[in-house]
């Protein structure tokens, strides 16, 4: 019997070791030796100045200070009442992203930064001496990502106003969304021939011919925008290979080779499709949420990012089924 038993142990103990750690949520270890990896929960510096939501009249600013917690969180601030700050206003604060369960109640904000609690710990907030209207809101933004990769080239966007807006994403890990009005995020990553580009996005609206991704001068080179029709994705650098659909509303995992004649492009449970996009050149640097195409005013595409990364060829396997229970089960 102790035999048995010692025998039935080992079974155990070796399945157990088979199976290996748990997921750290590091999904750029899971590519070899990966040009760039952007993933909205890591490496997420805030932006200074939450953005005030469409329609607010409030005249008070707020500013955002500290570092960012472990796991980042969104932070939206919403005004108690119509009242001036540091006399009477007061400010309800959510880290859920969209404002239902407040996790600070009663904040008498003022221009000396105060602490925030909860899973915001490490952040400050502060708001100018101004008046405030009752339910009004603003959100906190991304100024950077730093990159996985470890090869140092993060994506990043100075200019406050066009700062993606840091949202609940999925499954407590959070993603970045560019509003489509002119959110851009740009790193100095230089296009490699035959690399390959892994990506969990969801398209939040559709407008013909604006770039997810994007590079070269003008950004118009090895990109991926909405074309021809509503949901649809298709890889070009100067010639459309059409990707097939990825629904709006629905995060998905979009796989494409940029290599000339030999490209490829996968979205979401399409079929993989194989082709030329042309060969119009590398180019240099690479942006997220691009404008479109010859457009005046310039059109952004609005979209919720939550990783991209770029590298030699390889098999996405892993990251694939990695992405399904990481993200909650929700990508496609």
């Amino acid at each position: 019997m102790m035999r048995r038993i010692g025998h039935v142990n080992r079974r155990v103990f070796a399945s157990t070791a088979s199976s290996g750690p748990p997921f750290d949520g590091i999904f750029s270890a899971l590519f070899a030796s990966p040009y760039q990896f952007m993933q909205a929960d890591r490496g997420l510096s805030y932006g200074s100045t939450p953005l005030p939501t469409a329609g607010n009249t409030s005249v008070t600013a707020m500013t955002i200070g500290g570092t960012s917690p472990n796991p980042p969180v969104p932070v939206l601030v919403k005004a108690e009442n119509t009242a001036t700050v540091g006399s009477g206003a007061t400010f309800s604060i959510y880290y859920d992203g969209t404002g239902v369960t407040p996790a600070m109640t009663g904040v008498a904000l003022t221009a000396t930064p105060t602490a925030l609690t909860g899973a915001g710990t490490n952040l400050t907030l502060a708001a100018s001496v101004a008046a405030s209207v009752a339910n009004d809101t603003w959100k906190a933004t991304a100024a950077s990502n730093s990159d996985q990769s470890g090869n140092s080239l993060p994506y990043s966007q100075s200019d406050v106003t066009a700062q993606p807006i840091i949202t609940a994403g999925a499954n407590g890990h959070v993603a970045l969304l560019f509003d489509g009005v002119n959110d851009f995020y740009g790193s100095s990553l230089n296009s490699v021939a035959g690399m390959q580009m892994w990506l969990v996005v969801k398209q939040v609206a559709f407008s013909a011919n604006t770039r997810l991704v994007c590079s070269g001068t003008g950004l118009s080179q090895q990109i991926l925008y909405q074309a021809p029709s509503s949901s649809n994705l298709t890889l070009n650098n100067a010639v459309d290979l059409l990707g097939g659909a990825l629904a709006i509303g629905s995060v998905g995992r979009v796989h494409a080779k940029f290599n000339t004649t030999n490209s490829e492009i996968k979205v979401g449970n399409n079929a993989l499709v194989s082709g030329t996009i042309g060969t119009t050149g590398l180019g240099t640097g690479r942006g997220i949420a691009c404008d479109r195409f010859n457009a005046t005013p310039l059109v952004f595409s609005k979209i919720e990012v939550y990783a991209l990364g770029y590298m030699p060829a390889q098999s996405f396997s892993v990251a694939d089924a990695r992405a399904n229970s990481y993200w909650g089960g929700v990508v496609i």
